[in-house]
């Protein structure tokens, strides 16, 4: 039997009309099973850790990235060969677009086919995640983090979000655990990106920093290791979570099989 959770923390009357057409879909083509509604990530975990000790073997998360984030924490929990189900409730879904799911319907169609792969995870403070977790701060002021790289590359910036991918992608033609993305928004101070010359030349085709006309630095650098330090402020993470520095992301070693699509790119 499927455990789906529905993430209702989103008002949008388009989410709420989405999530109704999923679950009448669902229904119609004998794909229902027990349905639970969250209104937070927190409660998203909940249930799926509820869920993974009454032994239900397919927990489905239905909203959108962060849902699927806060489902496969709850799930982790407990030592369960558990597969996870992903259906977006919106577009432009990061996670959606890496299973090959191009909207809820085909989401909602690779359910009954239950074609899985085994993904590696990444593990934050309180939590786990793939493909991405971002980081930002929770108050007007901005404050001033150092990212240490593999202990080698120091980018010191102010800044108010960090963006943490899970995957390789087409910035770099390393096999490396992250791509970190780090964003300083309208910030007028000096921004460096340090480290010494002999490590500096064997990444530098990996980093890529610029300036945009919105005054916006963008670094991306590929990595195995990622810590995060700063003064007294902290972080908010995508699931609400207040995250203290320093702290550190990290490969996990633990791995969840999620449902993809026939045509997914990982």
């Amino acid at each position: 039997m499927i455990y789906y959770i529905l993430d209702h923390s989103s008002k949008s009357s388009l989410e709420e009309r989405t999530r109704s057409q999923i679950v009448s879909w669902l229904k119609q083509h004998n794909l229902a099973g027990e349905f639970a509604e969250a209104h937070s990530p927190q409660q998203m975990s909940e249930l799926a850790l509820s869920a993974a000790k009454k032994d239900f073997k397919t927990i489905v998360a239905i909203g959108n990235d962060r849902s699927l984030q806060a489902t496969i924490t709850g799930c982790l929990a407990v030592e369960q060969d558990i597969v996870v189900g992903f259906i977006p409730t919106q577009h432009g879904s990061l996670a959606a677009d890496a299973l090959g799911l191009s909207d809820w319907r085909a989401a909602a169609q690779n359910i009954s086919g239950r074609k899985t792969r085994q993904l590696k995870l990444a593990q934050r403070p309180h939590g786990y995640f793939v493909f991405e977790e971002s980081f930002e701060t929770d108050t007007e002021m901005i404050p001033e983090a150092t990212i240490t790289i593999d202990g080698k590359l120091r980018i010191k910036t102010p800044l108010n979000q960090i963006i943490v991918r899970h995957q390789t992608n087409s910035l770099t033609d390393t096999d490396k655990a992250f791509i970190v993305e780090v964003y300083a928004k309208n910030s007028t101070a000096e921004k460096t990106l340090q480290s010494s010359k002999s490590v500096f030349s064997g990444i530098a085709q990996l980093a890529k920093t610029k300036l945009s006309p919105a005054n916006e630095l963008v670094v991306r650098i590929s990595a195995d290791h990622v810590a995060l330090s700063a003064g007294k402020n902290h972080l908010l993470t995508s699931t609400g979570e207040k995250i203290g520095f320093p702290f550190e992301i990290s490969p996990s070693g633990r791995t969840i099989r999620l449902i993809v699509g026939k045509h997914s790119p990982l």
